[in-house]
């Protein structure tokens, strides 16, 4: 009999918003290999990506309202928007103890009534994504109810410790000990629970060594059916670095740190100076940003245009704030999967360790290191940068990956 799962993810196919990809992705290979998935995601979800992923999934998706005040999800700029942000802050504040800022912290009542209705129908895994973290709350009063389904919780960020997104530290104490108990809660009801970090997974299981669930790292994962396999033909003269993604404010040191070093080019090697070009595609409106000679932002593109843009770069750019310095991000497996050489402006954390201990590009952790990264774009200047000679980027194929999962279902 078919393995029968409930996947819960906020963002999901057609937005191309964080969180997304993870489980669209999971989704597809988990129907490609017999998998029968019903997945619950919130009704905001608009876009135009995932296309192919929808012809195979649109049939299962049940978008439910997670009741979140629509204004809190904007970035307001002008006064009238700002006020209707305010007033909707100050619904959620009186609605809710916990976090206000979680898009799932209202959205109890229709979460639960749908899982319900496929648990009723004999569905034996449910695997909620989060953040945002209250989808998880919600269902643990769900697990008595239902002792022989599988409930695994699926961590892409930390919950309680999180300085870059979420809120967590901008609230009251008696809210922050709120959100401790109710992580607390999930860690010690769930079966399972999966991160996409060594790091954050060791971090919890220690943190909660009573917990009896089991907790395992799977990591984010690059779609083979999404590779763009033809490089351009390029100008030898040119020396392509790319950043994709969102640029976070927590990262404004690293990001000027970047400026630095091209300051530093300039000032030294200005022939190689001349030929770096720079492009970032995403998410760039951080304040911090400054126009700079050498760096093109595209803003937000689709998918496959970005696949060819990292598959014709040199250079794949990572900015890791201190507090996440573990991440390997969907961008970062994206770089990996072209074989490009990741270059990290960050404090020494896992995610640097892992490409200097692999040969797959180097951390940028003080201006120390300058000298080394010229010294890099020198010898690709010259054909030869010495990187991937022997490292299986088929790590983080998303295919293979997705067995890891299927081993933990019922």
């Amino acid at each position: 009999m078919n393995k029968k799962v409930i996947i819960i993810s906020f963002t999901f196919a057609p937005s191309n918003k964080i969180g997304a990809r993870r489980w669209t992705k999971f989704s597809k290979y988990f129907l490609k290999k017999g998998i029968d998935i019903q997945v619950i995601t919130s009704k905001t979800n608009i876009g135009q990506f995932f296309f192919n992923e929808l012809k195979l999934i649109k049939d299962r998706i049940h978008p439910i309202s997670f009741n979140y005040p629509i204004f809190l999800a904007t970035d307001p700029k002008k006064i009238r928007q700002k006020l209707l942000y305010r007033l909707s802050l100050y619904w959620s504040k009186i609605n809710t103890n916990l976090n206000y800022y979680d898009r799932a912290v209202h959205g109890k009542k229709n979460l639960i009534k749908k899982v319900e209705e496929f648990l009723d129908l004999g569905y034996k895994n449910v695997i909620v994504s989060v953040a945002p973290f209250h989808m998880a709350t919600h269902l643990c009063e769900l697990i008595p109810k239902y002792p022989d389904v599988n409930f695994i919780v699926d961590f892409r960020d930390p919950w309680t410790y999180n300085k870059t997104a979420f809120g967590y530290f901008s609230m009251s104490k008696k809210r922050r000990e709120l959100e401790d108990l109710s992580e607390k809660k999930v860690i010690e009801t769930f079966s399972h629970v999966v991160t996409v970090a060594e790091k954050l997974t060791f971090d919890l299981s220690k943190k909660y060594d009573t917990s009896k669930a089991a907790f395992l790292t799977i990591n984010n994962g690059f779609d083979k059916d999404d590779l763009y396999d033809v490089r351009e033909s390029i100008e030898s003269n040119k020396i392509k670095f790319v950043f994709t993604g969102t640029l976070y404010n927590n990262v404004e040191d690293y990001y000027h740190m970047f400026l630095d070093f091209l300051d530093f080019i300039k000032s030294i090697d200005i022939d190689l100076y001349e030929k770096i070009e720079i492009n970032f595609y995403g998410d760039s409106k951080s304040k911090f940003i400054t126009n700079h000679e050498k760096i093109v932002f595209h803003g937000f593109i689709d998918r496959h245009s970005i696949q060819q843009f990292i598959c014709n770069a040199d250079f794949g750019l990572l900015f890791l704030s201190d507090d996440i310095n573990y991440s390997f991000s969907t961008k970062f497996i994206e770089y990996i999967s072209y074989k490009l050489p990741v270059i990290i402006f960050s404090s020494q954390g896992e995610t640097t360790k892992y490409v200097e201990r692999n040969n797959i590009g180097l951390g940028i952790r003080s201006k120390n290191d300058f000298k080394n990264l010229h010294s890099i774009i020198k010898l690709k200047t010259e054909g030869n940068d010495g990187f991937y000679n022997e490292f299986d980027i088929n790590l983080f194929d998303l295919e293979k990956i997705t067995e890891l999962y299927i081993k933990l279902l019922k």
